[in-house]
């Protein structure tokens, strides 16, 4: 029993050491980015230099793992897997920073795409597949008899319905109502990225003060953003609050 303790004790204490490794985004490697953070007062430079040493100890990881394996030693690929999911972490949380600090802010009217094409409720999915096809996006907001957006009609809801049941099922009845895929015109579009709902859409009506829509964000529009907001960096001064 005394020997079963001792085992995970140390097995507890081993696991606590490489967690206070000074590498993204193991703890350790988070207390690094604060300590960054509160000196220099950027975080997103932090970020960056915190990213930069959790990939080279999993760099360093890797390359032990593979001398243990070609030193005879099987058990050193799994230092490698360590590795690599540690540069591949690293490599995530920083490109996951950069967008909230892009995205921080910006309302979500700056990014949206206008006029907004809708979906009258009434249509069956027979009648709304026309939309799709003319289109090509992949959703478009559902609005009733009064134009007020009730959910988002996407082409994998169509898909999952038999054809043979489109022409007797209407938008409406299909429409994702889930709250987070109608957002008011200065919602924040940092909130709206961590929403699962537009993780799952990929678009999101933006509707004014009645309930009408008056564009769409989709993560087209921000990855446009994105690419755009690299171009300037170089070339140019602050961007405008779309654009940072």
């Amino acid at each position: 029993m005394r020997a079963v303790v001792r085992y995970q004790a140390e097995i507890n204490l081993l696991i606590l050491g490489f967690n206070l490794v000074p590498a993204f985004p193991l703890d350790g490697g988070r207390v690094a980015r604060a300590l960054l953070w509160r000196r220099g007062g950027d975080i997103t430079a932090a970020t960056n230099a915190a990213a930069v040493l959790g990939r080279a100890f999993g760099y360093l990881l890797i390359g032990f793992g593979v001398l243990m394996a070609f030193g005879g030693a099987p058990g050193g690929l799994w230092f490698a897997l360590i590795g690599a999911f540690l540069v591949i972490a690293a490599n995530a949380e920083r490109v996951q920073e950069q967008v909230v600090a892009t995205f921080t802010g910006v309302p979500a009217e700056e990014l949206m795409s206008h006029p907004a094409i809708t979906i009258p409720a009434e249509l069956t999915l027979a009648e709304a597949q026309q939309y799709f096809a003319r289109y090509r996006y992949t959703a478009f907001p559902v609005t009733d008899r009064s134009g007020r957006a009730v959910g988002m009609l996407s082409i994998d809801h169509l898909e999952r319905t038999p054809a043979s049941r489109w022409s007797v099922t209407l938008a409406c009845e299909r429409a994702d109502r889930d709250p987070a895929l109608l957002i008011g015109q200065r919602e924040d579009v940092a909130r709206l990225l961590q929403q699962p709902g537009f993780a799952r859409v990929g678009r999101a009506a933006v509707i004014d003060d009645e309930g009408r829509p008056v564009g769409v964000v989709s993560l087209t529009d921000i990855q446009r953003t994105l690419r755009a907001n690299r171009l300037r960096r170089p070339t140019s001064g602050p961007a405008s609050p779309a654009l940072r």
